[in-house]
């Protein structure tokens, strides 16, 4: 914790003169190196009056070196019926400080702020509406608003992306109300250039001089290592309704009788529908799949922000009627098709990410999240519905909601439950051939290529593109082949145990090499495993495999008459701290067989470790390059 003394240094560092503070020649060039934008000053400013009050105060200014620094240009404004904008402008400068262009409400366009996918929303975003002609330039915000909506107090996260330097960015939070305040300080420790001076009533943090941080392959996601400030008041209000942050506990009960109560009618056709669909069923499995599976014909997913801040759903009727809901809209609508046959489930609230396996933070009540679900418990076992798609296998969430810490709510109200996981022995690829090669290197190939667990969401969605995209597709799957053609190819794309299968049969006129008195080709002609990574001994972030899987290939290749192999191939085998790899061919009359298996382990390594597992890439791709070498049998 620092003294005052700290902030005194801040603010006085942002008195300079105007076109002094915005000059580009005065940036560190410590901040400046690798970074596409570096922000001068980031200063949010919160007052919270009362459960009803919040006022923001807000001065964003950043410095845009290239085109590619656009992203981080805009500073959006967001607002609704609750929220009301007293001010907004923008002031674009010169590379030298001076002042180009003065932006006001004209400036500004008013948007949806939930894309084209909405129906109908409340929330609107105000983005400034400048073009650059000129770089480097600095643009500076100033804008505040007041919300009578607390539950959403914002955050301080002053590291957001990757090749972006900061100079200041401040965060301070008055608290004038009598109620009380919880913060979570997220790895503040991990960096010395952060201060902060906290009281009852005043919150204030700081971060000077923050170099860019530089994207690295296969590293931890950003959000994993960026210092992160989480700060609420413990009552808040949201659109006429009044909840406390006391535990989750007590916040899912509110969730459930404030929001989600009360809203699983369904029309009385519907409920008869339901009966017949589930008569003579008695596991109650079946029945959930059963319904889950009317739900994803019926329906299809349409953004509808409006009620309760957005987090409300939509009566299950209104879904019903329509056809049509967003996450939450039909997550309920599905709770309701389940309550009809006295099947209880639970609303859940997730991060939804697939580049990440984002937790909703268990020891920080508040609100959290960006997606809706539905869990289903059952004696042993608890079924996950993804109610959003059409076409999403039954109980599979998939990369996008997997194995993270999620809020699951019902009556008795709310607790953290961990998503379902797919450990690597799930995701698995089995692959198995025969092959016809002939003298003159021409292949022909039949094979079947399953996918299930996180490798059925790598393969699946070939089977909704149209034909030509298909080939198109397949052609880009099995590059290695040159010169191929697909004689025949089928896909099964089984929903209720989330396994994809692919049945091809192609051909090849340059499969093999053949010389005079040998011949020569690949003994793994699909699912090879290649790579691009490069080694960098100046690596600074740890190695994380998100996703570990399994495997196994095997090949029956007859070979031409006339041909044998004259040596014993000695197996390849490798073990490594990121898994294993295995791989043998032999010849058996006038047959190879080849057998192969990989085995990747999911965790965070040392950053050290990255080298060798380059290594160990490398030798994968190696070794599935392997060719066999035939000889003419000499009469």
């Amino acid at each position: 914790m620092s003294s005052n003394y700290f902030f005194s240094v801040i603010f006085l560092i942002g008195s300079l003169c105007q076109a002094q503070e915005y000059s580009i020649d005065i940036i560190n060039s410590g901040l400046s190196n690798n970074a596409k934008a570096v922000i001068r000053l980031d200063k949010s400013e919160l007052t919270f009056s009362s459960v009803q009050k919040l006022k923001v105060e807000k001065q964003y200014v950043v410095s845009i070196f290239r085109k590619d620094g656009q992203e981080f240009m805009f500073q959006p404004i967001y607002y609704d019926a609750h929220t009301k904008v007293l001010a907004y402008e923008a002031n674009v400068y010169n590379e030298k400080g001076e002042i180009i262009k003065k932006l006001r409400k004209k400036d500004f366009k008013d948007l949806s702020a939930t894309g084209n996918g909405t129906l109908y929303a409340e929330n609107r975003v105000l983005v400034c509406d400048y073009t650059p002609t000129e770089y480097p330039f600095t643009i500076a915000y100033k804008y505040e608003y007041i919300t009578s909506n607390t539950a959403f107090i914002p955050n301080w996260a002053p590291i957001h992306a990757y090749n972006l330097g900061v100079e200041k960015s401040i965060f301070i939070f008055h608290n004038n109300s009598n109620i009380g305040t919880l913060t979570k300080k997220i790895n503040f420790d991990s960096y010395d250039n952060i201060d902060f001076v906290e009281d009852s009533k005043n919150y204030k943090y700081a971060l000077i001089n923050q170099k860019p941080k530089l994207q690295e392959v296969l590293a931890p996601p950003l959000i994993d290592e960026v210092p992160r400030l989480l700060i609420s008041p413990k009552k808040f209000h949201l659109a006429g309704h009044d909840g406390e942050f006391s535990s989750w506990e007590d916040f899912g009960k509110w969730f459930y009788n404030d929001l989600i109560k009360g809203r699983q009618d369904l029309p009385v056709e519907e409920k008869r529908k339901i009966k017949e669909l589930t008569a003579g069923i008695t596991n109650n499995k079946e029945k959930i799949r059963i319904l889950y599976q009317y739900m994803q014909n019926k329906t299809r997913y349409i953004n509808v922000a409006i009620g309760i801040g957005g987090w409300q759903p939509y009566p299950a009727q209104y879904v019903s009627d329509n056809g049509y809901g967003d996450c939450k809209a039909l997550s309920n609508y599905m709770m309701a098709l389940l309550e009809e046959v006295s099947i209880a489930s639970n609303f859940t609230i997730v991060y939804g990410d697939a580049n990440t396996n984002r937790d909703i933070i268990s020891d920080f009540p508040a609100m959290q999240g960006n997606h809706a679900i539905l869990n289903v418990p059952l004696e042993n076992d608890t079924v996950w519905l993804e109610c959003t798609s059409q076409v999403t296998a039954f109980n599979h969430l998939g990369a996008f909601t997997n194995d993270r810490d999620a809020l699951s709510i019902g009556p008795e109200g709310g607790e953290i439950v961990k998503t379902q996981s797919f450990p690597a022995e799930s995701n698995t690829q089995v692959v198995k051939g025969r092959g016809i090669i002939s003298e003159d290197g021409h292949l022909q190939l039949n094979f079947i290529h399953t996918t299930a667990g996180i490798q059925y969401d790598w393969n699946y969605s070939v089977y909704y593109l149209a034909k030509k995209d298909q080939i198109n597709w397949l052609n880009a799957k099995y590059e290695n082949i040159k010169s191929k053609e697909f004689k025949f190819f089928d896909f099964v794309n089984n929903q209720d145990s989330a396994t994809f299968i692919q049945k091809i049969t192609l051909t090849s006129n340059v499969y093999g090499r053949s010389t005079r008195e040998n011949l020569i080709f690949p003994v793994i002609p699909v699912g090879n495993y290649s790579t691009q990574l490069k080694k960098d001994s100046y690596r600074k972030h740890p190695l994380q495999i998100q996703h570990g899987f399994i495997d196994q290939s095997s090949f029956e290749f007859e070979i031409p008459e006339g041909y044998t192999m004259s040596y014993e191939f000695d197996p390849i085998q490798l073990e490594s701290p990121f898994g294993s790899y295995s791989m043998s061919y032999h010849l058996a009359g006038n047959k190879i067989q080849v057998d192969r298996e990989l085995h990747i382990k999911d965790g965070i390594f040392t950053r050290d470790q990255y080298l060798d597992y380059v290594d160990f890439r490398r030798f994968i791709e190696k070794a599935d390059n392997t060719k066999v070498l035939l000889e003419k049998i000499k009469l």
